[in-house]
């Protein structure tokens, strides 16, 4: 069997492919773009079992897709065909030619045949071939063809991931590789396809060591198909795969080294590429790293999309705005944070549920780095984690006075949730290294810078011996200053605790508008004198600007600009994931909204 795909039949035939083919449409108001080589699949339903593809023998999808891009049968008597080919070759319309193999016994025999055919109408034109080549002697015996070059696809860049999805060892493959570009060097190349359930590190570590191997990799976008046996899952997100096709481009022209960059150890994103992101920016500008990748000449349009986009890889030089916008999404995991702005109050055991879900979904990587803004409603007290609720708190009080009453999963001593701007930080360990102190540091840094955009005299308190940073049982929060904690004037204007689990850091904070140091003296049972005393050491945002109390939004925009500068990160707006509302409401009923959470104090620490 041999079929040609629909674009390349269009451009054969002299015009646009019919409705659905997949090769004409426009995206983004720039025309449609027809294939500028000739791609002919050779073979039908393969030996090979892969679990992406529609030609596997499992697989019970149409016989004429690869990928999501259907492919017509030609005959190889077909001479109107085989003329408008050597025509199309002849004006420059295809520039070469490529075939794409199925493990079957007549795809080689026919494979040589058309290799023949072709050269015969055109001898010049660039031929490739890809082939699930059994071994290095198969490799030779396509190149003895008189074809340029042999693609041996790897398709999966992790071991794991290989076996799973294609079955076999990718440490054999990949050996057949070395010694075939050993053997034949610049004729050797291979396709990585990104979505399969392998880490942007994997894939780019590998893509790095193909290329000092010179083998030329073409990076493809996983596409479900139905009737394969992933055909129910989703394509990669398209900023995780830019930033793959951005690691790729710059180590193929040799701007930067895959050793040289930085990836997340959690999630195994990409988190720099070696240089700064400015220089990155300035070679990635022109748009070129996105294209299709692989052989020369080759564009495949819409393999991996539909026209109307999002163009995973495209098929021609991209408009000004166009790699403006994939230079954006190709920014470093972490560069950009998620922020959230909660518009309305909620009880205490939501949001301590809904920072716990975030951190969550963050450790699993469905979500990136996520500042988020919320207030409480009724005001509530909440409890460090190993806090005795029954030492700690005036049990009647809370109840005479209307307040709630939480545990959070953070150290530290009882904190009044009233009058504030409560912030919560929840980022991998690996894009905020350090120690717990010096994270605390580094964050504080932005709040302080923050607090001052407002208006606010603040500053970091000294480290002191012993202190145990934030969340420290043993300082008293709005009290004493815990290591690098913010002051005014000496007194305690914000007070934080942090967490980590599961390789992600959760700090959150209580930022008071109004102290009511009284509130807080007869919530916690303090006894005579400790509002005093409470005065005397913490302060609000209010007192602090003379007695003007600023918005809860004018406070965030703040904050979130304080800590963007000190981190060096962007922050674009966003909302809670389906599953992690889901996962917040499952922490309430089970978790934070029961007294068995709340009242007994933990013994140890939950698992990290």
């Amino acid at each position: 069997m041999l079929r040609a795909s629909a674009g390349t039949v269009a451009v054969v035939r002299g015009g646009m492919a019919g409705k659905g083919t997949c090769v004409g449409g426009a995206a983004a108001g720039v025309p449609g773009t027809l294939p500028t080589t000739a791609y002919f699949l050779v073979g039908e339903r393969c030996a090979g079992d892969c679990a992406f593809c529609p030609q596997a023998r499992s697989s019970s999808a149409r016989g004429d897709l690869l990928s999501r891009v259907n492919w017509p049968a030609v005959a190889e008597e077909d001479e109107d065909f085989w003329a408008g080919l050597g025509r199309a070759l002849e004006s420059g319309r295809l520039r070469r030619v490529c075939l794409q193999l199925t493990r079957t016994e007549e795809a080689l025999e026919v494979a040589q045949r058309l290799v023949r055919s072709v050269r015969g109408l055109w001898a010049e034109v660039p031929i490739c071939v890809s082939v699930a080549a059994r071994g290095v002697g198969e490799v030779g015996r396509v190149l003895g063809w008189g074809v340029d070059r042999v693609t041996v696809a790897l398709d999966a860049a992790s071991t794991a991931v290989h076996r799973e999805v294609k079955g076999g060892d990718l440490a054999e493959r990949l050996e057949l590789l070395r010694e075939a570009a050993r053997r034949w060097p610049g004729r050797v190349g291979t396709h990585l396809i990104v979505g399969l359930g392998e880490t942007e590190e994997e894939v780019v570590r590998l893509v790095g060591e193909l290329e000092a191997l010179g083998v030329t990799v073409g990076l493809f976008a996983f596409t479900p198909v139905p009737g394969t046996r992933l055909g129910r899952r989703e394509p990669p997100p398209l900023e995780a795969y830019r930033r793959v096709q951005a690691a790729r481009h710059l180590i193929v022209t040799g701007r930067a080294d895959a050793a040289a960059m930085s990836f997340d150890p959690v999630s195994g994103r990409l988190t720099g590429y070696g240089l700064e992101w400015e220089r990155t920016r300035d070679l990635l500008r022109d748009g070129e790293a996105f294209r299709t990748s692989g052989c020369p000449d080759c564009n495949r349009p819409y393999y991996n999309e539909r026209p109307s986009g999002p163009l995973y890889n495209y098929p021609r030089p991209l408009t000004p705005a166009e790699a403006e916008a994939a230079v954006r999404e190709a920014r470093p995991w972490g560069a950009v944070w998620r922020l959230l702005v909660e518009p309305e109050p909620h009880p205490a055991a939501w949001n301590m549920a809904v920072d716990e879900a975030v951190l969550e979904a963050h450790a699993r990587g469905l979500v990136p780095p996520t500042l988020r803004f919320y207030r409480w409603s009724p005001a509530a007290v909440s409890l460090g984690y190993f806090q005795d609720a029954e030492r700690e708190v005036d049990r009647a009080a809370l109840s005479r006075l209307g307040l709630d009453l939480v545990r959070r999963v953070t150290g530290g001593r009882a904190v009044l949730h009233d009058r504030e701007v409560t912030y919560a930080v929840v980022v991998s360990q690996g894009l905020l290294p350090g120690s717990v102190v010096e994270t605390y540091r580094r964050l504080a840094e932005g709040l302080v810078e923050g607090l001052r955009r407002l208006g606010v005299p603040a500053d970091l308190a000294p480290e002191r011996a012993g202190s145990g940073g934030p969340g420290d049982p043993y300082g008293a929060c709005f009290e004493v200053p815990s290591s690098y904690e913010i002051v005014c004037g000496g007194r305690k204007v914000v007070g934080s605790a942090q967490v980590r689990r599961k390789g992600v850091i959760l700090q959150h904070g209580s930022i008071p508008l109004v102290l009511d140091e009284r509130l807080l003296a007869e919530a916690l049972g303090l006894g005579p004198g400790a509002a005093e005393r409470i005065a005397a050491r913490a302060t609000g945002l209010a007192e602090t600007l003379g007695g003007q109390v600023p918005e809860f939004e004018e406070v965030c925009r703040a904050v979130a600009d304080g800590l963007g500068h000190a981190l060096g990160v962007d922050f674009e707006p966003g909302g809670l994931l389906t599953e992690e509302t889901a996962a917040a409401e499952r922490l309430v009923a089970e978790k934070y909204g029961r007294a068995e959470w709340n009242l007994a104090r933990p013994q140890v620490r939950e698992e990290a």
